[in-house]
């Protein structure tokens, strides 16, 4: 499943755990900034996201209903994430505020931010790489693959290759 998250200096040194919990923490992401870090944990209430600034200092929980593979949109104005039941795309102001469904696209298995949009990977039959433009709404699927769960990209935010892997970390047995 998971273990806890560590950090390590971009210059080497010692490893420090940097979440506290006694659940599982996974897939921690940067914000825009650097200043804090998103985590999935997994305590009694099932897989939420928590934050915590990159300095130290107190976890955070940033969803009550449920979220986790998050990243923080590229101007640092909401958390996108996606929901363990339905795998369906869902944001929420960084600030805080009400979240709301993004995409109800099911069974999406990862996404990566575009400066203008979001790059999903859906599975159900082959796997589709899909492109959601936030300015117009639209979906376009960019391509098919016979196996892929996790994006992998050559530049945040503005990516001009996409990769595919298999590998997935399971929520299985979170809650």
């Amino acid at each position: 499943m998971g273990g806890q998250s560590n950090v390590i200096p971009s210059q080497g040194g010692k490893s420090v755990r940097f979440t506290q919990g006694s659940g599982s923490s996974i897939r921690p992401s940067w914000s825009h900034d650097g200043k804090w870090i998103y985590y999935c944990a997994s305590e009694n209430n099932g897989p939420q996201i928590w934050k915590k600034a990159a300095a130290g200092g107190p976890e955070i929980q940033v969803t009550t209903s449920g979220g986790c593979d998050q990243l923080e949109s590229p101007d640092g104005a909401y958390v996108y994430y996606l929901k363990p039941d339905s795998r369906s795309l869902w944001r929420l102001p960084t600030g805080g505020g009400v979240e709301s469904e993004v995409l109800s696209l099911t069974h999406v298995t990862d996404f990566v931010l575009g400066s203008h949009g979001a790059y999903l990977m859906k599975k159900v039959g082959p796997a589709a790489l899909r492109y959601l433009d936030f300015g117009s709404g639209g979906i376009s699927v960019l391509g098919v693959v016979t196996e892929a769960l996790r994006l992998i990209v050559d530049w945040p935010f503005r990516p001009t290759n996409i990769g595919c892997c298999t590998e997935r970390p399971s929520l299985r047995g979170a809650n």
